[in-house]
């Protein structure tokens, strides 16, 4: 069994994967407006100008929002295979996942205690 047999395949979905990126860049150079304004040049992209100091001091409850954000994304990519698989081997995958419920709810609480849950001051 040669390896171009098994690797093959693989081979000609990366070649036509990065052949159409290619052409979909070169077409959109082609058809593209580009007027050169200097405001495009500007580190802001959201239309305004800077103005003050570039280092201003943030609440520690952006910090707090974006902890809870990254603990319930991490609970739901590990909890929803967990549900799919429960009902087959529910005895032996319970007490790991309270385990882990519980180590997930310890920042929870952190943040709740520290008033990041609180949205509307």
């Amino acid at each position: 069994m040669a390896i171009l047999d098994v690797y093959g395949p693989v081979f000609a979905m990366f070649l036509m994967g990065s052949g159409f990126a290619i052409v979909n860049l070169l077409v959109a150079r082609l058809f593209r407006p580009t007027v050169p304004v200097e405001d495009k040049y500007v580190p802001y992209e959201c239309g305004e100008h800077p103005w003050g100091e570039a280092q201003l001091q943030m609440d520690v409850q952006y910090y707090l929002v974006a902890l809870v954000f990254v603990v319930f994304d991490v609970e739901i990519v590990f909890i929803a295979p967990w549900t799919v698989v429960f009902r087959d081997m529910a005895n032996a995958i319970l007490l790991p996942m309270l385990v882990f419920l519980f180590v997930v709810f310890v920042p929870f609480v952190y943040a709740w205690r520290k008033g990041g849950i609180e949205w509307i001051h």
